[in-house]
């Protein structure tokens, strides 16, 4: 019999989630304080939930669920789309959720980044210029039909530009959880 993550949750008392939130807090504190998430944060969160699954005996398909987000995140990093952060955290949230669970928290990070998103240029009052900006990179790629970095050749302040994806993640695995349960 399969099960998810919340599967097991709901039956061994949620110790998967607990660690899991656990983990997505402590990233949301250094990414805003520090600008990163530490490697060694993501490396404690990946063992942990190998040590959790070699319970189960389902180590393979955590594997490749890791490698698949890996795989189709990827080309959004060569992009400038995402940073290399949040392609970890993606990765080891696969570690942690399964199937429909994964894909409902994924969806629900991204509503909240693109919220996230939204607010943060209206606040800075560049909202139009990004969009603008947006619609030319769309024009371009679809003119040349090749894909380039995102952003390139137009400054924009690094760190006003960036948006810190822990935030969204954070706020969307507790929709996720609000959904789930």
């Amino acid at each position: 019999m399969k099960y998810s993550c919340s599967d097991s949750c709901r039956r061994k008392g949620g110790r998967f989630i607990h660690i899991f939130f656990l983990l997505l807090v402590l990233s949301c504190f250094f990414d805003y304080r520090r600008g990163k998430v530490p490697n060694a944060l993501v490396l404690i969160g990946l063992v942990l939930a190998y040590c959790c699954r070699a319970q189960q005996s389902n180590i393979g398909i955590m594997s490749a669920r890791i490698v698949l987000v890996l795989i189709l995140l990827y080309p959004l990093y060569m992009l400038g789309m995402l940073g290399a952060g949040d392609i970890k955290l993606y990765c080891m949230s696969a570690a942690y959720l399964a199937g429909k669970d994964y894909i409902i928290f994924f969806l629900c990070s991204l509503l909240f980044s693109a919220i996230a998103a939204f607010l943060k240029m209206l606040f800075l009052g560049n909202l139009w210029e990004r969009i603008h900006y947006f619609y030319l990179y769309a024009v371009d790629v679809a003119k040349k039909r090749k894909l380039f970095l995102y952003q390139k050749g137009i400054v924009f302040e690094r760190k006003k530009g960036a948006l810190h994806m822990t935030g969204p993640m954070l706020t969307g695995f507790v929709l996720y959880l609000c959904i789930a349960y």
